[in-house]
């Protein structure tokens, strides 16, 4: 190793344990809402109510089965990109495997605010990952999701709500919509797919709360209560989980004990830092 390569990785370790620091205090000083796996389709609880279609000024549960892209997200699919919104049943779409499937369903919720004046409650509010958040290009623009969605990294899906860092990606005010809809594509089973380049999961399984859930049962019934998903899944358990990640990143200057989903978050942050200093 080289001296330059040997103090870059030192610099890395000494930024990740200072942000780690600074996040430790941050969550010790705050409530922190607790995260949930893709399985259970939400990463946080709260806001409005109403189910999806309905209005969101109040409190309640949001977003339960709500794993999605935003309206405009585009596809990969073997003719090139497509919105999610104008893909069919039956449509082809590519997966990370190579392998063109075809659509099984198209789940879809929409939320509207009970009052224009008011902002949108948290838990529906999308979350962005900026352009080059993940690598070089990755995604190829900003793509816009749901808390619970899980993104395909180092081989784990992880919902994106435990990757936001403030910068590269956060949740979006989505001010200018007076409208949400959310989309998301199923096969028969789960898999991975392109979003605006980036490997996202597909639909694991459809909720009863989708607004055309109809639609699926009339077709296929009611869905399978377990179903294999596409690779581990990691997410975060509350402030405690959180708190324990932040302590193990900052000890991995002394001693490494981090875990896959602390590594991938750290390193997603280091990159988000570098990208905002080279901007600057």
């Amino acid at each position: 190793m080289s001296l330059n390569s040997e103090f870059y990785g030192r610099r890395q370790m000494l930024s990740t344990a200072a942000r780690s620091v600074a996040a430790i205090a941050l969550i010790a000083s705050t409530t922190i809402v607790k995260t949930t796996t893709t399985a259970e389709a939400s990463c946080g609880h709260g806001g409005g109510n109403g189910g999806p279609g309905g209005n969101v000024n109040g409190s309640g549960n949001l977003c339960a089965g709500g794993n999605c892209f935003l309206k405009g997200t585009l596809i990969d699919t073997p003719e090139g990109q497509k919105k999610v919104e104008d893909l069919l049943i039956g449509d082809l779409v590519s997966t990370i495997g190579g392998a063109a499937r075809p659509v099984q369903f198209i789940s879809t919720y929409s939320y509207r605010k009970a009052d224009p004046s008011r902002d949108w409650v948290e838990d529906v509010k999308p979350v962005v990952v900026r352009k080059s958040a993940i690598s070089d290009n990755v995604p190829n623009r900003d793509l816009y999701m749901t808390r619970a969605h899980a993104l395909y990294l180092d081989g784990m899906l992880i919902p994106v709500c435990n990757l936001i860092n403030g910068s590269t990606i956060v949740v979006d005010d989505a001010e200018d919509l007076s409208e949400l809809e959310y989309f998301h594509v199923k096969f028969e089973s789960h898999d991975v797919i392109y979003a605006e380049g980036a490997a996202c999961e597909s639909l694991l399984t459809v909720s009863e709360s989708a607004k055309n859930f109809a639609d699926y049962y009339r077709a296929h019934g009611f869905p399978e209560s377990e179903q294999r998903p596409f690779a581990p899944i990691h997410s975060f358990w509350g402030r405690r989980s959180q708190l324990a990640s932040r302590v193990r990143s900052a000890a991995s200057l002394i001693k490494e004990s981090r875990r896959p989903l602390d590594a991938v978050r750290d390193r997603l942050e280091a990159r988000a830092a570098s990208l905002v200093g080279s901007a600057a």
